[in-house]
């Protein structure tokens, strides 16, 4: 099933949330976190204040915040990310704010690449917002994603896929 939707104001996110809740609470799932990809800023601008944390119920299940999935990850790992659009935190938290606009207070979980300039600063200021870091698609070496997770990141994002390969020494 494809549950994959364009918002475009608060009417169709609502619809979408709602539509999308529905159809994954009968299959089980009971919360979750609306996945949007990386984009260009007047994308993240659009949707991401259009798609609310909402409690679950038999209408559908929770939604826990949006999960941005980019765009501060690593070329190299981008999978199917648009390349044109992936870019480094360069100036910490004043990047982030810039890409997502006022609908960052929506964001519960961010994906990026510990190894990128500003990410550390990234790191820091999620955690003092309340933003869950997930570290992904990234070519990060150990001891940068350890710092990463001893300043605060929580998960990673497609373990094992989307990053490069253990050594035997790390």
């Amino acid at each position: 099933v494809d549950f994959s939707y364009d918002i475009v104001d608060a009417e169709s996110g609502a619809n979408v949330v709602g539509k999308v809740g529905k159809g994954i609470l009968a299959h089980g799932v009971t919360s979750y976190c609306p996945t949007v990809v990386t984009s260009p800023p007047d994308v993240y601008h659009k949707v991401l204040p259009n798609i609310p944390r909402k409690k679950g119920g038999t209408h559908g299940a929770t939604v826990l915040g949006i999960h941005v999935e980019g765009p501060f990850i690593n070329k190299e790992k981008k999978g199917a990310h648009p390349e044109q659009h992936i870019k480094s935190p360069l100036e910490g938290m004043k990047s982030v704010d810039e890409m997502y606009g006022p609908g960052l207070s929506n964001v519960s979980v961010i994906t990026l690449g510990p190894e990128l300039a500003g990410s550390m600063e990234v790191v820091d200021g999620c955690v003092k917002r309340g933003v869950c870091v997930s570290l992904g698609h990234t070519m990060a070496e150990l001891p940068q994603g350890e710092e990463a997770v001893r300043r605060g990141a929580r998960l990673v994002t497609h373990l094992f896929n989307a990053m490069q390969s253990f050594h035997h020494r790390d």
